[in-house]
Formats: structure tokens, C-alpha cells, sequence
């Protein structure tokens, strides 16, 4: 039969999934969306080669694309910790639990 000493906060226990549910969902926006929008934000406007503001011919400065490609490691590196934590949480309640 299945022993219900292991489910014995539910409520915690669904509050934590949403929570893993609310992370990725924040992954695929990130991933997903956010590049969309920087390139339709980047080729929207033409800037001529003689400006000192475009980065094809002034490559002290750095593009969108660039700076989504060295951040873009680190914030996923911090989302998988919280991922990481919120079962690790959810292991600890349980076994916590099942001892009572």
C-alpha cells in the first residue's frame, strides 16, 4: 500500500514544483524570446558606417548579440542552482517528514 507519511505537506510540496515550473518558464523566455526581440531591436535601425556608434566599423563597441552570448551562461548557471535547491528542499522536507 502507499505510505502516506512521505506526502505529509502537500501544499509545500506543490508551492515548490510551481516554483521549478516559474523557473524554466523564466529559462524559455530568456532564451528564447529575449534574443528574438534583440535582434528586431538591432536591425530596426540602419546606422551608417561613418558613425562612431556602429559596431561593424568601431569594435570597441560591443553588439547585443555579444553581450547575450557571454552573459547568458552565468544566468543559467543561476537558474539550475535554484532549480537545484528547490529539490533538494523538497528531498530534505521528505525525508525530514518520514521519519516522524
Amino acid at each position: 500500500m502507499f505510505d502516506k507519511s512521505l506526502v505529509k505537506d502537500e501544499k509545500a510540496q506543490i508551492g515548490q514544483l510551481i516554483t521549478i515550473a516559474v523557473i524554466a518558464a523564466v529559462l524559455v523566455v530568456l532564451f528564447v524570446v529575449i534574443p528574438v526581440i534583440g535582434y528586431n531591436t538591432e536591425s530596426s535601425v540602419t546606422i551608417p558606417t561613418t558613425s562612431m556608434w556602429n559596431s561593424v566599423s568601431n569594435t570597441a563597441i560591443a553588439n547585443g548579440s555579444e553581450l547575450w552570448q557571454t552573459n547568458s551562461p552565468m544566468i543559467s548557471v543561476g537558474l539550475l542552482i535554484g532549480v537545484i535547491s528547490v529539490i533538494i528542499g523538497l528531498l530534505v522536507r521528505n525525508l525530514g517528514n518520514a521519519g516522524q
